[in-house]
């Protein structure tokens, strides 16, 4: 900061310890101490409270940079979606195999009209179907799904606990105890 070397410090020295005396020298040191601890603590202030303020420009400048990008994400994503929903119109539209709405009751047929739907469709194709390699080529069916199932076993009762077996007197007590009779 100021190039002062010892030897000026000490013609400062000297020189105030004319102009002020042995008196009022130590008073001065400080006081001019003091302000010196001051004008460094009020710069240090300043320089903090100046860091943090363009911490904080830097912080907003970086969300705003992240929201470009965030947008242009968001709008590939809704057309995205609007490409998917008109291609998915496209292939109901086109599909060839889709069946005609008035077989749309059937849809909502039960669990066991559809199994027994399939293990017909199966039973239909017979030799067509081929097994898997290590498989077995006989396939065996489901069972029927009108059969009653089984009842399930009760469940046991756990047997009660026996009481709790009374404590053994300690040693101590037997001894008062025969002391008490005599």
């Amino acid at each position: 900061m100021f190039d002062i070397g010892f030897t000026e410090l000490m013609l400062l020295g000297v020189v105030a310890l004319l102009i002020l005396g042995p008196e009022r020298l130590p008073a001065a040191a400080r006081t001019a101490g003091a302000l010196l601890r001051r004008a460094r603590n009020s710069y240090q202030s300043l320089k903090t409270d100046i860091e943090r303020e363009l911490a904080v420009d830097e912080m907003k400048a970086s969300a705003k940079a992240m929201q470009e990008p965030l947008q242009s994400i968001k709008d590939t994503a809704a057309e995205l979606n609007r490409g998917a929903a008109n291609l998915r119109d496209e292939l109901k539209r086109s599909d060839p195999i889709a069946k005609p709405a008035s077989v749309a009751p059937a849809a909502k047929a039960t669990a066991a009209e559809k199994v027994a739907a399939a293990e017909e469709d199966a039973l239909a194709l017979g030799p067509q179907v081929q097994a898997a390699p290590g498989s077995d080529p006989e396939p065996k069916l489901k069972a029927d799904p009108n059969k009653p199932k089984a009842q399930p076993k009760p469940k046991v009762q756990p047997k009660p606990k026996a009481a709790p077996k009374p404590k053994p007197e300690p040693a101590a007590d037997k001894s008062e105890k025969a002391a008490d009779d005599q």
